[in-house]
């Protein structure tokens, strides 16, 4: 059978997308493979943006004072804020080293929001950038961090981005939106709690969606 060359062009844009399709399936498939080892390296927080109804009473100081203790209350309570049972790994190791790099940059007086624009202002294309800045120290396996978007005291809610980052090249295999609900005593624990609701919200339904969808 002859082809024209039209016909020639479509069979090789065919194979070519294939082959595509099958390399992305393929990193893909490291997020949910248990033998993967995981890096889990923190909540990032140094674009997030703070709304709410005492949002006068809250600086910007006091809630960058907690981005640290948020994510060293993530690792010290670990059967709590289970990593393991979430991701369905139990090859995490934990680097937050390039994390609170850029948390420690945060510019405080931009945390404190009054345009409510900024709560939904993030895209897949704003993450890949963010992901750019991070120091890894691995180069091997899968990243994985939550980059925070938003808290809104009114709803009471934190909106963020689940993430996984391939740490050879920095590249982001898979980044979700996510919402968690915020709520307990102190800046600490309150908005902590709205990650550990997200933590368990991957671990009984979303991990096993995003897999079947890869």
């Amino acid at each position: 059978m002859k082809l024209n060359h039209f016909g020639s062009w479509t069979i090789i844009s065919l194979v070519l997308l294939f082959a595509q399709s099958s390399g992305l399936s393929q990193e893909m498939s490291d997020i949910f493979n248990p033998r993967t080892p995981l890096i889990w390296l923190g909540v990032d927080f140094s674009e997030a943006r703070y709304f709410g109804d005492d949002k006068d009473a809250v600086e910007g100081e006091a809630l960058k004072d907690v981005f640290d203790r948020i994510n060293d209350l993530i690792v010290s309570e670990a059967d709590k804020y289970s990593l393991e049972r979430a991701f369905h790994n139990k090859s995490i190791s934990t680097e937050l080293g390039a994390v609170t790099t850029v948390n420690d940059a945060t510019d405080e007086s931009l945390i404190v929001s009054y345009a409510l624009r900024d709560y939904s202002r993030m895209d897949a294309a704003f993450i890949r950038q963010m992901v750019k800045r991070y120091n890894l120290e691995s180069q091997k396996g899968v990243g994985v961090v939550f980059i925070m978007e938003g808290m809104d005291k009114s709803k009471p809610e934190a909106a963020m981005w689940v993430t996984f980052i391939r740490m050879s090249d920095q590249s982001v295999l898979l980044t979700k939106r996510m919402r968690g609900k915020a709520g307990g005593f102190g800046l600490r624990n309150y908005w902590t709690s709205a990650i550990h609701k997200v933590l368990i919200e991957v671990e009984k339904k979303e991990f096993n969606k995003w897999k079947r969808q890869k």
